[in-house]
């Protein structure tokens, strides 16, 4: 059978990019057999983690050095050449405003099966250029592509309002975070943080994941309880911002600062609870790591509720009294639940779930758009 070859379309390739993860924990569940899977990346900000994965397997990396909607018109005749010397099937294009110029090119050369994959809920623009802009981006989007992903129904219904779209979920796997307590002591005393209640935090440093509201309610939990230690992982725009406020703050004894980071499946160990008080959200892959190693988790009610998978997870308003309050009576009453086994069956498991997208790709170059239903109810 001739292979399938897909062109997979990202903002980067960073190991603590929820989007870049998913698509590799996809990748690395595919049968190469019958994929070839490429990369456009139209950020130049690939970790060589993910690079050696790729090259390893056979993927193509194309770069692109920006991903400004004015720039990248610029790189148009690159997109081109991609299209015009590689023979694709499908376009699956993760990204949203930008992805409508790489698929509008697509269509125009013959790329029959144009997917767009929505991952989040679309920020309520306060700007009146962007919130025009992106509305009609969004019409484009959604005339020139014919087959529509989404991670989470507020991510689909954010993006495709009535158009039908369906549900791939952020499938992790399960084995590279099931909790070991060996990794946990070990670390923490590395940190040492043995005897500290361990708050913790994954996510890009910008408004979309609210560090600043961690950092209030954290200054408040301080006060009131100081063998407290907030761990936060990850970069970004807002990274520098936050680290100066938590000097002005005098937090710094008590904040670890860890950038980004390649092992953070080992690091949730040393954690006593997950924190992600996002101010808008689909369905994030790192709520649903943080479960699994069986973490107590807090969520803000802006994220999809389709995010709780454990009973311990539970969804907050974005009110710091009521963070501070969970938090503190989490510490006096923490329990982890090491239950994996209820992830095996679930739409999180990469090794059910990476066998679905691929039988759904096999399906849409069948042209059995409708027989994609029957895959779905029977997973």
């Amino acid at each position: 059978m001739k292979k399938i070859k897909i062109l997979m379309v990202l903002g980067n390739l960073n190991i603590c990019d929820g989007i870049s993860a998913y698509a590799m924990n996809y990748y690395n569940n595919m049968d190469f057999n019958l994929i070839q899977m490429d990369f456009a990346v139209v950020k130049d900000n690939i970790d060589p983690l993910y690079r050696k994965q790729i090259e390893a397997k056979g993927g193509k990396i194309y770069e692109l050095q920006t991903n400004s909607l004015k720039e990248l018109l610029s790189n148009r005749s690159k997109i081109i050449e991609i299209f015009k010397n590689n023979n694709y099937d499908i376009i699956h294009s993760h990204v949203i405003n930008m992805g409508y110029i790489f698929i509008d090119i697509a269509k125009k050369y013959g790329i029959k099966y144009r997917i767009i994959h929505s991952h989040t809920e679309l920020p309520r623009e306060k700007n009146l250029y962007r919130k025009v802009r992106n509305k009609i981006l969004i019409k484009l989007l959604n005339n020139v592509s014919n087959i529509r992903f989404a991670c989470s129904d507020i991510a689909g219904k954010s993006l495709f309002g009535n158009n039908k779209y369906i549900i791939i979920r952020n499938a992790i796997d399960l084995k590279k975070y099931s909790f070991d307590s060996v990794i946990r002591k070990r670390l923490r005393k590395e940190y040492s943080i043995d005897d500290k209640f361990v708050i913790g935090h994954v996510g890009r440093f910008c408004h979309q994941k609210n560090q600043e509201f961690i950092l209030n309610t954290f200054e408040k939990i301080n006060k009131k309880s100081n063998n407290t230690v907030l761990v936060l992982i990850g970069d970004g725009p807002d990274f520098q911002k936050i680290k100066e406020e938590s000097k002005i703050k005098k937090l710094e004894k008590n904040i670890i600062f860890m950038g980004s980071r390649s092992d953070v499946p080992k690091l949730l160990n040393m954690f006593d609870v997950f924190i992600l008080p996002s101010n808008y959200e689909g369905l994030p892959i790192v709520s649903v790591e943080a479960q699994a190693n069986g973490l107590t988790t807090f969520i803000s009610d802006k994220v999809s509720f389709e995010a709780k998978i454990l009973e311990s997870t539970e969804y907050l308003p974005l009110d710091e009294n009521i963070w501070i309050e969970k938090l503190l009576n989490c510490k006096i009453d923490n329990k982890r639940i090491n239950d994996i086994s209820k992830f095996h069956q679930s739409d999180f498991n990469i090794e059910k779930e990476g066998k679905k997208l691929q039988q759904l790709y096999k399906l849409i170059v069948s042209d059995k758009i409708d027989d994609i239903d029957k895959i779905l109810n029977n997973n």
